[in-house]
């Protein structure tokens, strides 16, 4: 367990503290991540959790997030773009780096959400079709646009690998991973199985309207 700092964006962006740990469910590992605060004035935490099946080809480094946050204000090309397209300024951005094992052609992560009061709220779905070494860390950054709501009520999200392509053929998440998702996803919504719902080996949402496609993308970095 250990404690770093963290910018986070929240109307206007702040320093706010991050703890970590890590559990394990079955033969997959989970870790979380609480932020300091949320919205106004709550004690309640932000909560982060993350999927790590040992069968997949890659793996998430850290635990990834996807905050709410303010597009005014912040000088950033992606945000600014987004925040032409709507009249709030409000979006999701995600923050996922992974790691190969061996050679990957295209990657899908997925991100369940859930809000202050245990409701589902979507499933935010990035994919990036880039070749991933395993000498080099990927990084993929994705744009949602938001309503006032979700930045207001936002309260937690699961992350998980979806898919897989390598040269071998295409990977999905497996029963053991998928079982873990929904449990860490009952955790924190009871109601889960009304919303997300698995069909041919691969978790999806019963209201197709709750998959949501990022609206932009940036670059796809390799971090040094």
């Amino acid at each position: 367990m250990h404690t770093t700092s963290w910018k986070f964006g929240l109307g206007a962006l702040a320093w706010l503290a991050v703890s970590c740990g890590a559990i394990r469910a079955q033969d997959v590992q989970v870790t979380s991540m609480a932020v300091g605060t949320t919205v106004q004035s709550s004690s309640l935490q932000h909560r982060f959790v993350a999927i790590h099946d040992p069968s997949c080809a890659l793996d998430f480094v850290g635990t990834p997030t996807l905050p709410v946050v303010s597009t005014k204000g912040i000088k950033d090309s992606l945000l600014t773009y987004v925040a032409k397209i709507t009249s709030l300024g409000i979006v999701r951005e995600c923050d996922v780096t992974v790691q190969a094992s061996r050679d990957v052609q295209a990657v899908e992560v997925d991100f369940a959400a859930v809000d202050v009061f245990g409701r589902f709220t979507g499933l935010y779905r990035a994919s990036a079709v880039a070749d991933v070494k395993v000498t080099r860390p990927l990084e993929i950054k994705r744009v949602w646009v938001c309503d006032f709501n979700d930045f207001v009520n936002q309260y937690a999200t699961v992350a998980y690998i979806s898919l897989v392509r390598t040269t071998d053929g295409v990977w999905q998440l497996s029963d053991s991973g998928t079982k873990a998702v929904l449990a860490e996803c009952a955790k924190l919504c009871p109601n889960i199985g009304d919303s997300l719902v698995c069909e041919k080996g691969v978790l999806t949402t019963k209201d197709k309207a709750q998959t949501l496609v990022a609206v932009a993308t940036g670059a796809t970095q390799w971090p040094l």
